[in-house]
């Protein structure tokens, strides 16, 4: 694992070993974290499941919500989305066995959160929400079981974090507000 430190920005490169506890304050960074080819392609979500589990050793649940930027590295040069594209189809699907709660370590600006969701559409006829990257088509009944699934492994990340109820419930409002966008 590759941990290039900033005064406020965290890179944590693909095909790595999971995060270990660190002395690093994390709360006021944000983390890029890039999920691999080779990763997605094995279907290997052990790093993944490990790097967000709900646990106060975890320096990424300690940070605060909202703060990792996820990236699916070695698709630029395909033409398909991200959720057109089989093989993370089901890196998503397997990660989702492990309950992860994306809702919680997704910025909110980054529309990871939508193109998630847009994996889990089947059959279907989906909405399309315009993020500021692409058309993202979710469906509303996979969106909010999602989100109330993740609500309360959300709320407990949040006291792992040190948060306020009143700061977390803003936190969760926001990310809800963000996927509905």
């Amino acid at each position: 694992m590759k941990l290039k430190t900033n005064m406020y920005h965290y890179t944590i490169d693909g095909v790595a070993k999971p995060i270990e506890s660190t002395n690093a304050d994390l709360r006021n960074s944000v983390i890029c974290y890039q999920i691999a080819r080779e990763e997605i392609e094995a279907g290997y979500v052990d790093r993944l499941a490990h790097d967000l589990r709900i646990a106060h050793d975890n320096p990424m649940a300690s940070g605060g919500p909202g703060k990792v930027i996820f990236m699916a590295g070695g698709y630029d040069s395909d033409r398909r989305e991200l959720w057109e594209i089989p093989e993370f189809v089901r890196f998503v699907r397997k990660a989702e066995e492990a309950k992860l709660c994306w809702l919680y370590f997704s910025d909110t600006d980054s529309g990871w959160m939508n193109v998630l969701l847009a994996t889990r559409r089947e059959g279907s006829v989906p909405v399309v929400r315009k993020s500021h990257m692409n058309l993202i088509p979710v469906d509303e009944e996979i969106m909010q079981a999602t989100i109330d699934r993740q609500a309360e492994d959300f709320r407990k990340l949040c006291r792992i974090a040190g948060m306020r109820n009143k700061a977390a419930s803003r936190a969760f409002r926001k990310a809800v507000k963000a996927v509905r966008k």
